[in-house]
């Protein structure tokens, strides 16, 4: 399953404008609803293989934004290449969004379709121009999830970008939770890992949460999977309340809420600029007396930190785990208070694994993208890549994998 790519029409005279509707459209994406393409580029002049690009993003798209405005009826390539062929793929089936960007004496034809906010109001007509764009993606929102496949939204495209870097050191540290929890499985689990920020972060967070901990803890359902900020006061309770969508901000009410049977996964990630030893004191002394969780609820909260400085050491020295656990030896007794809680060793790109490009495209189920005849193509391209670099921060690797998922028929 893949996310709902967004293909955004425009004319190059509204691409500030453009670029300001994909700021609002990128909630989507950090939901992992939605993939959005714009082309930021003056389209006067532009090369063929701009327009093959172009192209073939929009025969890729499943929902379409169409920014409407004099610019937009007075482009010949609007007009002869895009819109006939976004407006055949509404008859289709296909999400289509007119909006209505600037105002100008709209076409017939175009009346006969749905126009956001409307055909005689345009979205510069509104005093606060961010509240028309807020409650078009909202709508937008609404259909994506009523079209949704079963299962869900898709994981980030490189979800699986740990699989190519032996994670070895993590996966043990999970393991080692994932036993103490055996003990005390009714309460939370929590671990803190630093790494740089080109450490790809929230695709290590996906792997724990749908691949590593799913292994260790034995489970066949989904896990419900919850990427998160930390609020910079140090209310949690509001925070978790709204996360969970608990009927107050009560503990024992925020408990009930996590699904029954399957895993709860909090992901929160930190930047250097962000880092607050007081606040992440406070985060884990509220776990540590959170309540029990009914029999059936498994929850494990992973805390990154986007920096070079921040060692495992330090977190060690800072959070001592023997300070968060539950006491030992109970053997179902109520426990009040504790979680199992460790630090995890930095992350850092390791060697790459063997047969990793091969473990990756088939992680990933590379072949609903590129069919069976791409795949063989795609892991040779991914090995000569990096045969010469076996060590790779994971945001550069994704811009390589990016590439060359672009380039391909």
């Amino acid at each position: 399953m893949v996310r709902f790519p967004i293909f955004i029409s425009y004319s190059h005279k509204d691409r500030e404008k453009a670029i300001k509707v994909k700021s609002h459209l990128s909630s989507l994406e950090n939901d992992g609803l939605a993939d959005i393409w714009i082309d930021s580029e003056l389209r006067a002049g532009d090369s063929e293989e701009w327009e093959k690009k172009l192209l073939r993003n929009l025969q890729k798209a499943k929902v379409f934004v169409v920014l409407l405005s004099d610019a937009f009826a007075a482009s010949p390539y609007c007009q002869k290449k895009e819109l006939p062929e976004i407006l055949k793929r509404k008859k289709n089936g296909d999400l289509v969004y007119l909006v209505h960007l600037r105002p100008y004496s709209m076409e017939d034809a175009l009346k006969e379709y749905q126009v956001l906010p409307g055909v005689e109001k345009a979205v510069s007509d509104f005093r606060n121009a961010d509240q028309a764009l807020k409650k078009i993606v909202d709508e937008i929102r609404k259909d994506i999830k009523t079209n949704m496949p079963e299962g869900g939204p898709a994981r980030p495209e490189f979800e699986h970008l740990p699989h190519l870097f032996d994670r070895t050191n993590q996966r043990d540290c999970l393991a080692k939770l994932c036993d103490r929890r055996s003990r005390q499985p009714r309460r939370p689990m929590v671990f803190i890992v630093s790494g740089p920020k080109d450490e790809h972060h929230t695709g290590f967070h996906f792997a724990v949460s749908n691949e590593f901990l799913p292994r260790e803890l034995g489970m066949r359902q989904p896990t419900h999977y919850i990427p998160a900020n930390l609020p910079k006061d140090a209310n949690f309770a509001i925070r978790m309340k709204s996360l969970s969508g608990a009927t107050s901000s009560k503990p024992e009410d925020i408990a009930k809420e996590f699904p029954m049977g399957s895993l709860t996964y909090l992901s929160f990630c930190l930047r250097e600029d962000e880092w607050n030893e007081t606040l992440i004191e406070q985060f884990l002394r509220y776990w540590h007396a959170f309540p029990n969780l009914n029999t059936g609820r498994k929850l494990c909260v992973g805390i990154s930190i986007q920096s070079k400085r921040i060692s495992q050491e330090a977190l060690l020295k800072r959070f001592p785990p023997k300070d968060y656990e539950p006491p030992s030896g109970i053997d179902g007794a109520v426990v009040e208070s504790g979680l199992h809680f460790d630090v995890m060793k930095d992350l850092k790109p390791p060697d790459l694994s063997d047969n990793a490009a091969d473990t990756w495209a088939r992680e990933r189920n590379v072949l609903s993208v590129c069919g069976s005849g791409q795949i063989l193509p795609l892991i040779e391209e991914v090995e000569r890549v990096f045969k010469k670099q076996s060590r790779i921060p994971m945001e550069e690797l994704a811009g390589h994998l990016r590439s060359i998922l672009e380039r391909l028929p």
